[in-house]
């Protein structure tokens, strides 16, 4: 018999989204022989190619979405919806609604979220999240942002589904960065960057605290970093944003404080979830700038350094055991960072074992959400 689950949330545009829906259709394919798996998203034909048992469905063809959610076992929220965006809370509440309509148990997995500001915001989650039989968060963060919510029901940390996805293979990538033009004989920092500019939404640069001056300042301490770094290897800054332009003009805003811009090379070509953890894990550090990119490494045990755009990351870097390699982007310092850096460079084959056994261990926790999953799939199902 056929096991029929539906996944919404995050989309297929950024990278680390795909990451997180991906690794919960693996972990999803361990919890029933014969499962059907429905994202409801804007369609990527590349997930489509390499995972063609995953129907994927557009959230606006509602009709569609409807019948599935009907018909379901299982509707599951993957990642978090941001409360400033008011769109999302309503699709959010609207199929969370049909769900129960339909009598259909709803579990979150990876749910992350960032402080709730707007009280449309608070109001509508909280009504929302009360509604949902089983929340999984991402980090330790979310216990007190749902405490303030007033959600308690059925809330449980797991970890990060997307410690679980596996990269490409070795040949393949070597393939790949001799392509770029990177030599992977030869040692490699990755760096991976959030774009931050004057045209961001307002809530955006509300919640990360942005300012012109702060901008400036990290810039220029990353492009110094990076000029130290390249005497050391290979500095590849790792696309990440669902343009490639943007990270095109990252690299160019770092380039204006190096004193020699050549150094840092841009990857000419944007990567799926399972190349980047591939790319990731051949490089010997990373400059983590992006919470995935840190996952990623984490899930690779590559020794990185964190630039925290928000507190996720912070929280993320702790959870590991590496909280005192990470700094906040607005009070970043040059003469902090670069030797910061340089002493995660020295440190790192000390460092990978280390995180080698903090990865499994997360791991793990994160496979123990197979079983909440399981009790609320109907038992004969499991059973065929």
């Amino acid at each position: 018999m056929v096991t029929k689950v539906c996944l919404w949330g995050t989309g297929l545009k950024k990278v680390g989204d795909e990451a997180q829906l991906l690794a919960v259709y693996q972990i999803l394919q361990t919890c029933a022989p014969n499962i059907q798996v429905t994202i409801f998203a804007r369609g990527n034909g590349v997930v489509q190619n390499q995972y063609p048992a995953i129907e994927i469905i557009p959230t606006s063809h509602l009709y569609k979405v409807f019948a599935r959610l009907r018909k379901t076992d299982l509707f599951v929220i993957v990642g978090g919806p941001f409360m400033e965006v008011p769109a999302q809370g309503l699709s959010c509440m609207l199929l969370v609604h049909a769900a129960k309509i339909f009598h259909r148990p709803v579990i979150t997995a990876g749910t992350t979220v960032l402080p709730y500001a707007t009280l449309w915001g608070k109001w509508v989650f909280r009504k929302i999240f009360n509604r949902i039989d089983r929340i999984n968060l991402r980090e330790d963060l979310g216990l007190e942002v749902f405490g303030i919510l007033g959600v308690a029901k059925g809330v449980s940390v797991y970890g990060d589904p997307r410690l679980l996805l596996q990269p490409s293979k070795e040949p393949d990538i070597a393939i790949l960065l001799k392509r770029e033009g990177i030599d992977p004989a030869k040692p490699i920092i990755g760096v991976t960057m959030r774009y931050m500019h004057g045209d961001l939404p307002e809530w955006i640069k509300r919640s990360h605290g942005y300012t012109d001056d702060v901008v400036r300042n990290a810039y220029q301490v990353i492009g110094r970093t990076i000029d130290d770094l390249s005497g050391l290897a290979q500095v590849v800054l790792v696309p990440m944003h669902p343009d490639h332009q943007d990270d095109m003009h990252v690299a160019e805003t770092i380039r204006e404080y190096m004193s020699t811009p050549s150094q840092l090379k841009v990857l000419k070509h944007s990567y799926r979830s399972q190349e980047l953890l591939g790319i990731i894990r051949s490089c010997q550090m990373l400059v983590a700038g992006r919470l995935a990119s840190a996952v990623f490494a984490t899930a690779t045990s590559t020794p990185m350094v964190g630039i925290a755009f928000e507190p996720r990351l912070c929280d993320h870097m702790q959870k590991i055991g590496c909280g005192r390699y990470v700094r906040d982007w607005k009070t970043l310092d040059y003469q902090d960072f670069s030797c910061l850096a340089k002493e995660v460079w020295s440190d790192r084959n000390t460092i990978i074992p280390h995180m080698t056994k903090t990865a499994g261990k997360l791991k793990r926790d994160v496979w123990k959400m197979t079983d909440q999953i399981k009790a609320l799939l109907p038992a004969s199902e499991l059973e065929n």
